[in-house]
């Protein structure tokens, strides 16, 4: 997306110092000769600055020198479950938010989703693939509709959550599902806020086993 912008940008420029052009080679023809000589010394000054304006734009794009301004976020899950009664399963998802970039990013908004893995019967999970296939296309694939157990938002004032470059941020959601379920998925999402209008961001998923209802057990996403 950066680098379409700038492309644009590039354009508008060209475009601009291509009218400047035209004007340097006409204005000439049309001004009285006392004042060509003020004329073009003001026009050429223009033409040089946009020329390197644009020489600069196209070497930014070309060779993505400012890159490391561009926030970028990593993340890891990690997920704990634990009987709470004899009907019910209490889960813990924590992501870990890493800001390998060199900027600073502020977290606004986000989501922490958890799904149904199982159980299904056999005509529930093949119902669920003809829905991924139904165009009969395989590189044109959806994901997965699993069933949606719960959903966490996630929401923060501006300055409120600002993960320095470097730094890292643990997000916590805290679920609790029947003790017939033995897998479930997790997936927790977070908008970059620089593109309020855009729902851009990273993502992770994880999928987690509850079969045995042994203490502690854990699934980890990297």
């Amino acid at each position: 997306m950066y680098r379409e912008q700038w492309q644009g940008g590039i354009l508008i420029l060209t475009g601009v110092t291509l009218l400047l052009v035209i004007c340097a080679v006409v204005v000439p023809a049309l001004v009285p000769d006392s004042d060509i000589t003020k004329a073009s010394q003001i026009i050429q000054a223009f033409v040089a600055s946009f020329i390197l304006l644009s020489a600069g734009a196209f070497a930014a794009v070309r060779f993505e020198l400012f890159r490391s301004f561009i926030p970028h976020l990593t993340l890891g899950q990690e997920i704990t479950h634990r009987p709470i009664s004899d009907s019910y399963v209490h889960l813990l998802v924590t992501t870990t938010v890493r800001n390998g970039s060199k900027v600073k990013e502020d977290l606004l908004r986000g989501y922490c989703r958890l799904q149904l893995l199982g159980p299904y019967s056999d005509s529930d999970v093949e119902s669920i693939y003809r829905e991924v296939f139904s165009d009969g296309h395989p590189d044109r694939q959806r994901d997965f509709q699993w069933e949606t157990l719960d959903e966490k938002a996630l929401m923060w004032n501006r300055n409120e959550l600002t993960i320095e470059p470097g730094g890292s941020h643990q997000e916590t959601c805290e679920f609790v599902v029947a003790a017939g379920v033995t897998s479930v998925f997790a997936y927790s999402y977070f908008y970059n806020s620089r593109k309020p209008f855009n729902p851009e961001g990273w993502g992770v998923a994880t999928a987690h086993d509850i079969i045995g209802l042994d203490d502690n057990e854990r699934s980890v996403s990297r």
